[in-house]
């Protein structure tokens, strides 16, 4: 007769994953068909799932390992931690900087120390990384804001939008 072992699974997640240093931080986690789990740092053995509290006061990667008959499990979630007392910063780039009308445009921008990042007109919160596609159809300014608990900081991208002649 064979016998059937299930893979094992493991399942780790933060809320939120940006936070103020010394804010409280839920990590969650889920397991199936293992024998043994493990939370680093700082953690160690833990039950097959729950949920724990922690106030990282730096970015911390926390890895949940678990080991079951078929093998090893892994995986990890990030909590970005901002010093309430850092100024954001952000840098924000627009490539080309010059089309023809119906042309793309390549928004790239990236921040420190900022809780949420907003670039207008039209495009609204983003991320604190990333970049994006646009296709405006006339000459636009762009700002890229940072807000943190320390402030915030702005950048801006000019694009020029060419028109044919009618």
């Amino acid at each position: 007769a064979a016998h059937i072992y299930p893979l094992p699974f493991v399942a780790l997640t933060v809320d939120p994953d940006l936070i103020v240093s010394g804010d409280p931080v839920t990590l969650t986690w889920q397991s199936a068909n293992v024998t043994a789990l493990d939370i680093t740092p700082d953690m160690g053995a833990v039950d097959p799932q729950g949920s724990v509290t922690v106030t990282p006061t730096e970015t911390t990667t926390y890895l949940i390992s678990a080991s079951g008959t078929l093998g090893a499990v892994q995986a990890d979630a990030t909590v970005r931690v901002i010093d309430p007392s850092a100024v954001p910063t952000i840098s924000f780039t627009a490539e080309p900087q010059a089309i023809e009308a119906g042309g793309s445009v390549l928004l790239t921008w990236n921040s420190t120390n900022a809780l949420s990042v907003t670039i207008a007109p039209g495009v609204g919160d983003v991320s604190h990384e990333g970049e994006m596609t646009i296709f405006p159809d006339e000459s636009t300014t762009f700002t890229a804001t940072a807000n943190g608990p320390g402030g915030n900081a702005s950048a801006e991208a000019v694009v020029t939008v060419a028109h044919a002649p009618e």
